[in-house]
């Protein structure tokens, strides 16, 4: 097309074209494109490379942003090629390692439910599951697959776009091209595909302060159990972490208990000294989070990132005194890469506060799962009289803490706590002193 001999033309920069010095590479480039040729082909050509920058639909035209860059590249003409052309056999292995593991386990979770859900329908049509590249009916297939989605009505449009990324992430992996590249109607259609299915976010459901005093009121303070799920509930609700932090999802595979992503025993500290005023605080060192998977953020450097919890004079509110409890069933030091969290049915029944009984390291799969933890909290709830329509989930506490300490300390000083303000290399709280 003429973009293509614009940009071939713009690339190779003549020194001179058809003898005329000082015409712009644009210039040069118009005359090679009409070989040179004067008269109605010429022109021809001229006003095809004009037409070409105009804009002419959607798809052509330019956006602002990296996305915008990506998009004008996709659309215009080139030699298609691929990390996988040429890559020697014995380098291979590692090439796919990398592909794979830049990806987290939430989204390899989109990745297998957008698979799923296309290997039926793809069967359902007589298609094959690998979108080739290249193949010419890509959009249609692609298409199909969305409006069958729609039709669930069930689906949001939050929830069909990430479908649409997870099977087409999973067809790079499988050394195909990308099925949406150059098919210039798909914004269109997705963008058709929001209007129908569009819904606001539903604000998280949150764990108000009065149901969360109803639970530490009923938890036994000499019971290993509940004392350390009195720790959990306030070490999410005044760290603003998320769940993901303290607990693992399972005892085996990629989301087993990983000592350098999950709340190990060393991660979880008591200081007091002038800083403190004497007083007993809890610190949490917090690794990878959602926002930051690599470490990259300044407070993770050196020694970690640490939030302090402060101690308050109300013993059923106070994190250190729950924690002291806490470590009363251990008649050791624990293993710095043991999970802080363990499973509750490894304590022999009727063990009292005071009375040892963890006298070896636990293993990775003896962590508390999240799933473990949040039945035990649902009981607890009910336990305490919170009405079922009232029940909530862990992040129930991120939210209630961040919103009532918002209130109360400011939105700079919070945004700090939970780390969504880092924009200096200095310390947490430095600009707050």
């Amino acid at each position: 097309g003429g973009s293509a001999l614009l940009l071939r033309a713009m690339q190779t920069q003549p020194p001179d074209v058809d003898g005329v010095q000082g015409a712009t590479y644009a210039q040069r480039a118009i005359q090679a494109a009409g070989g040179g040729v004067r008269g109605r082909g010429g022109k021809a050509i001229m006003t095809l490379l004009l037409l070409s920058f105009c804009s002419g639909g959607e798809s052509a035209r330019p956006e602002r942003g990296r996305d915008g860059v990506a998009e004008a590249v996709a659309a215009s003409s080139y030699s298609r090629s691929s990390i996988f052309d040429g890559l020697p056999a014995d380098v291979l292995p590692q090439v796919e390692r990398m592909m794979d593991n830049r990806l987290s386990s939430s989204s390899w979770q989109k990745i297998n439910t957008a698979l799923r859900s296309w290997r039926e329908f793809a069967a359902s049509r007589g298609w094959p599951t690998v979108i080739e590249t290249d193949d010419p009916l890509r959009g249609g297939k692609l298409a199909a697959w969305v409006t069958s989605l729609v039709a669930l009505t069930t689906l949001v449009y939050a929830s069909i776009s990430k479908y649409v990324w997870g099977l087409c992430t999973w067809m790079t992996l499988q050394h195909q091209a990308d099925p949406r590249v150059a098919v210039p109607e798909w914004r269109t259609f997705m963008a058709a595909t929001k209007v129908l299915t569009f819904v606001p976010a539903k604000p998280h459901d949150r764990w108000t302060v009065e149901n969360l005093e109803k639970v530490l009121v009923i938890l036994d303070p000499t019971k290993f159990e509940d004392i350390q799920l009195a720790v959990l509930l306030l070490l999410l609700f005044y760290t603003f972490a998320r769940s993901e932090t303290p607990l693992s999802k399972t005892r085996g595979g990629r989301d087993c208990f990983d000592p350098k992503e999950d709340l190990t025993w060393s991660d979880v500290r008591l200081r007091r000294d002038r800083s403190t005023q004497y007083r007993q605080i809890v610190e949490v060192r917090f690794k990878k989070v959602k926002t930051d998977q690599r470490m990259e953020r300044a407070e993770a450097r050196g020694d970690g990132d640490w939030r302090p919890v402060g101690a308050v004079d109300d013993p059923l509110w106070d994190l250190p005194t729950w924690y002291v409890r806490l470590l009363g069933f251990y008649g050791r030091k624990r293993g710095d890469s043991e999970p802080f969290f363990i499973d509750p049915s490894l304590c022999p029944a009727n063990v009292t506060a005071g009375e040892v009984w963890m006298h070896r390291d636990a293993e990775p799969s003896e962590a508390w799962l999240y799933r473990d933890a949040l039945t035990a909290s649902y009981a607890a709830q009910r336990a305490a009289g919170v009405p079922d329509s009232e029940l909530a989930a862990f992040h129930g506490l991120r939210v209630e803490g961040y919103n009532l300490s918002k209130r109360g300390n400011g939105v700079a000083i919070t945004g700090a706590h939970g780390g969504w303000t880092s924009r200096s290399g200095r310390k947490r709280y430095d600009r707050f002193g």
